[in-house]
């Protein structure tokens, strides 16, 4: 028996199933796995590296309690062998021994490998040949020849129709033929010469597909005698070229009713030009014969304006040279419509010998271009308005900025779109917030939350409080007044625009509000204070009753005794020295200066005690009586009165204002002059005026011209008390109206005062 065992050609070993160690193995074993016996024996086969894994070893002696009756190995010891281990149980002094035959199955395993890689690759080209099939839309068929079946490929019954599975004879199969392409097919079904053939078939639901079919029978060596036939679906391709022939007929009606000149047109390599097509369209955009531009391309470039012609021709060439569209606009000069505007979009292409084949469109675009230059001039007055409105807009914050109001403008979806410095100070806002454009409620809330209307609304007037806290439904006040935290009172304003939105103002008016409180307080103290400034006046009017009465009587009296008599001792007396009598002469002339100055102020008291009985008054009319008055003094042509409007006021006080100014105007005349007054009205300065050329005044000393007893000229032989501008100014102002006077020495003086116009 262990003859037998040694001498046996199949690897075999003999171990302890308890832990593997190795009892026994044959030569074959020795050679099979390269371990010496004398290395092998009473070691384990894990110890021998024999296992991959302790793992691997557990799996194999489970498999000899299922009773499996081999076990393979699929890399077996340092060579990586595959094994097939049958194993035999065996009992041998109480202990389970292992005899297990040892098959070298590698190279099997290899072919086999082969073999599925072969199969697998060859599925996987018949597979791809299907989806090529399917997807380039051929198929093919084969027919043994005496065979009544024929074999169709999955892409032949994809473009017929038919069931994967169905299975055709001759007969089915010819009878999807077209009846009328039946008889062609047939003959080259018979000559099978290898024609390429098209005809139509009929599939079973109906449709009728067009297909391109080459028949013949195959070479290959080995294969009975078979006939063949691909075929390839070029329904598509048909109705492609039915389409493309619709297309060009298409293409040719719209050529002749196009509004527009279309074209080929050709340039050679040695430089000479051709018009292979172009369309009737010629006759009326170009006024040229389709002919004659057929036949000579020149005569397209003899209507393009001379001052565009260089740069048509140099765009032209470019195109040629760097195969780019040809754009362009230029001037035509037509015979009988003159200059026209052409646009011209040709596309280039070269051909095999050189030559340069433009396919273009030219249209007339003279309308159009008119209003493009129209359109850009228009364009170039907007972009100047916009300059001058984002100036005026500019203007217009720098304007808002100085105003001493805060203003806001809210659009008509609430948003603040525009505001000034003003605003953001009087209400403390952030200009962050603002930077938003947010809503006025937003605002609204913002100033709310940081308490700015007081606890409840107390900061607010009570007619606009529930508004301002938030009370729903309530409308927004168009005007009401509130406090700010730091005391100051505000006057809000709101006016809504027609087209919707608003405008709000905000105005400081805290010193206005102490003016109302104190004018109130004042007002409360005020008919007290009339009576007793109206008691005062009347005891003042009563004294000047008493003086004036005093002055007219109890002073005038002894004055004119004295005048009298100091008169009378100075005519009478002949005895008397010179001296004395110069001295009486002196003594009469000054008391009868001092009955003018008392002439002149009850005059004045006069003036202060009248009442006023406004009415419209001819100023005109007025200065010419005085002139009358004062005649010979001046004569009506040395007065000229211009137009002007009437004064509203007492007639015989301004009367008096201009008999005076006349006066003075005679008084103060150069020497040897006549005197010329102008009295007239500046509109500008809303003033009368009384201008002379006379002596004139030194303008320092102005402000004693209308002062009582006051005179420019003191001292010199002029006549005078100083009273009869005072008189002026003093009904000027009764009338609500002021005098003053502009004037150079020696070069006269003009008086101006306003009154009110009727």
């Amino acid at each position: 028996m262990d003859l037998l065992f040694a001498a046996s050609p199949m690897p075999q070993s003999l171990s302890r199933r308890l832990d593997g160690a190795l009892l026994a193995v044959n030569d074959a074993w020795v050679r099979l796995t390269g371990i010496a016996r004398a290395q092998a024996l009473g070691r384990t086969s894990l110890q021998l590296a024999q296992w991959p894994s302790a793992m691997e070893r557990q799996d194999y002696l489970e498999s000899i309690e299922r009773g499996e009756p081999s076990y393979t190995v699929e890399s077996y010891g340092e060579r990586g062998l595959r094994v097939r281990l049958s194993t035999t149980r065996l009992m041998h002094e109480g202990q389970e021994l292992l005899l297990v035959g040892w098959e070298d199955i590698t190279r099997e395993h290899e072919a086999e490998s082969r073999l599925m890689e072969a199969n697998r690759r060859l599925q996987q080209q018949v597979e791809l040949h299907e989806a090529t099939e399917k997807l380039a839309r051929v198929g093919h068929w084969t027919n043994p020849q005496d065979a009544e079946q024929v074999i169709w490929s999955a892409g032949l019954r994809e473009i017929v129709g038919v069931r994967p599975d169905e299975v055709l004879t001759r007969d089915q199969a010819r009878a999807i033929l077209h009846e009328e392409d039946r008889a062609a097919w047939l003959e080259a079904r018979q000559a099978l010469d290898g024609r390429v053939l098209e005809f139509r078939i009929r599939r079973p639901d109906g449709q009728i597909r067009w297909v391109r079919s080459r028949m013949d029978q195959t070479t290959v060596w080995g294969n009975p005698d078979t006939d063949f036939g691909v075929v390839q679906d070029i329904t598509v391709e048909r109705q492609a070229l039915e389409a493309q022939a619709s297309q060009a007929e298409l293409i040719r009606n719209i050529a002749a009713r196009v509004p527009g000149l279309i074209y080929q047109a050709r340039l050679r390599p040695d430089g000479r030009s051709e018009i292979p097509f172009v369309n009737d369209a010629v006759r009326d955009l170009l006024e040229l014969d389709p002919d004659e531009l057929r036949q000579d391309a020149s005569a397209l470039f003899s209507r393009v304006h001379p001052d565009d012609l260089v740069s048509v021709l140099q765009a032209l060439s470019d195109s040629a040279q760097n195969l780019k569209p040809w754009r362009q606009l230029y001037r035509a000069v037509l015979p009988s419509r003159g200059v026209r505007w052409m646009r011209v979009e040709a596309v280039p292409q070269r051909e095999p010998d050189g030559s340069t084949l433009w396919h273009g469109f030219t249209s007339d675009v003279t309308e159009l271009q008119q209003a493009t230059e129209a359109l850009m001039e228009q364009h170039l007055r907007l972009e100047a308005t916009s300059a001058e409105l984002a100036r005026q807009k500019q203007t217009l914050q720098v304007t808002l900025d100085s105003m001493s109001q805060g203003i806001t403008q809210v659009d008509k979806n609430r948003r603040t779109i525009v505001y000034n410095q003003r605003f953001l100070d009087m209400l403390d806002l952030p200009e962050s917030l603002m930077a938003t454009q947010p809503t006025h409620e937003q605002i609204t809330a913002f100033q709310r939350a940081r308490g700015d209307f007081g606890e409840d609304g107390a900061l607010v007037e009570e007619d606009a409080r529930r508004y301002v806290i938030g009370e729903q439904g309530v409308p927004m006040p168009s005007h009401y007044l509130r406090k700010t935290r730091d005391g100051r009172t505000l006057e809000v304003r709101t006016r809504q625009l027609e087209h919707g939105g608003m405008v709000r103002t905000f105005s400081d008016v805290t010193t206005y509000v102490q003016v109302q409180e104190e004018v109130r307080r004042l007002n409360a103290t005020l008919e007290q204070r009339v009576q007793e400034r109206t008691a005062e006046l009347e005891r003042s009017m009563r004294d000047m009753e008493i003086i004036s009465y005093s002055i007219a009587h109890d002073l005038r009296a002894p004055l004119r005794a004295v005048n009298g008599f100091a008169s009378l001792i100075a005519d009478e007396g002949e005895e008397l020295r010179p001296s004395t009598r110069d001295m009486f002469h002196r003594i009469s002339r000054a008391s009868a200066n001092m009955g003018q100055m008392i002439s002149d102020m009850l005059e004045l008291l006069r003036v202060v005690r009248a009442d006023l009985t406004p009415a419209p008054v001819n100023l005109a009319a007025l200065a010419r009586s005085a002139a009358d008055a004062l005649a010979p003094g001046m004569e009506q042509d040395e007065l000229l009165c211009e137009v002007m409007p009437p004064a509203l006021g007492d007639a015989t006080l301004l009367r008096q204002v201009l008999l005076n100014l006349l006066d003075n105007a005679i008084k103060y005349v150069r020497p040897n002059e006549r005197p010329r007054v102008v009295l007239g009205y500046d509109a500008v300065r809303a003033a009368y005026f009384l201008r002379d050329q006379g002596r004139g005044f030194d303008m320092a000393r102005a402000e004693k011209l209308f002062g009582l007893f006051q005179r420019m000229h003191a001292g010199m032989e002029i006549p005078g008390t100083g009273v009869g501008l005072a008189i002026v100014a003093r009904i000027i102002e009764r009338h609500g109206g002021r005098i003053w006077a502009d004037s150079q020495p020696g070069q006269g003086t003009t008086f101006w005062w306003t009154l009110p116009t009727a």
